[in-house]
């Protein structure tokens, strides 16, 4: 390969990524109520022209783009005797970028498990415990937490969307913590444990039942 060819070959990789991330930031201001017609017009442009390799029109549209992406997200903030202030949309546009909507919300339903699996985990179903299917739904929303801590950490933003993920998953989650009960304490798996170690190992299992299930849910959708 020509060496001369490697800062060309940077470059571009480099402006590719830079237009991915601009389409993430397109659509958080979309979802959030922003105007971002000119902003998606210059971005679609930049697309063409990148994929007709031409890097140097390219820029220029991804920079326009993102001017017209910063001149709406500032238009979208209120006007305080002079002074603009963040409005509910422009906060709204970056607790996604951050993933704060799912950091919150994995926090608030952490908690809300720990309440059932405290208040409502003895009651049970068909001789199952509901602690099962709690701490199962404990393991859903630590995994999604921790995907979403993850991604921002290695890109700075949050990239992909999120909507099905906070109700469907873990419920679908909850239903497989319920079948690892079963499953490990009707003599399937698990025999020769201990009574207590059993109770801690059958805990261990619901949990990571819902982790699993998580992963899989999110990996095919």
């Amino acid at each position: 390969m020509n060496q001369n060819a490697l800062p060309q070959i940077a470059s571009i990789k480099n402006l590719e990524n830079n237009i991915r991330r601009l389409s993430y930031n397109l659509r958080a201001a979309q979802s959030s109520s922003i105007d971002i017609k000119d902003s998606y017009d210059f971005y679609t442009l930049a697309l063409k022209e990148l994929y007709k390799s031409n890097e140097q029109d390219a820029f220029l549209y991804y920079d326009r783009a993102n001017y017209d992406l910063i001149d709406a997200i500032n238009k979208a903030k209120w006007d305080l005797n002079g002074h603009k202030i963040h409005s509910i949309r422009t906060i709204s546009y970056y607790f996604k970028l951050c993933g704060l909507y799912s950091i919150i919300y994995s926090i608030l339903s952490t908690i809300i498990f720990a309440y059932f699996i405290y208040s409502y985990g003895d009651i049970r179903i068909q001789n199952v415990p509901l602690w099962s299917a709690f701490y199962s739904g404990l393991g859903a929303y630590s995994y999604i937490l921790g995907e979403t801590i993850k991604e921002l950490y290695s890109e700075g933003i949050i990239t992909t969307s999120r909507p099905g993920w906070f109700i469907t998953i873990p419920i679908l989650c909850m239903v497989s913590g319920y079948m690892g009960y079963l499953i490990f304490n009707n003599g399937i798996i698990g025999n020769g444990v201990e009574s207590l170690d059993r109770v801690s190992m059958t805990v261990l299992i619901c949990f990571l039942a819902g982790s699993i299930s998580s992963w899989y849910l999110l990996k095919i959708r």
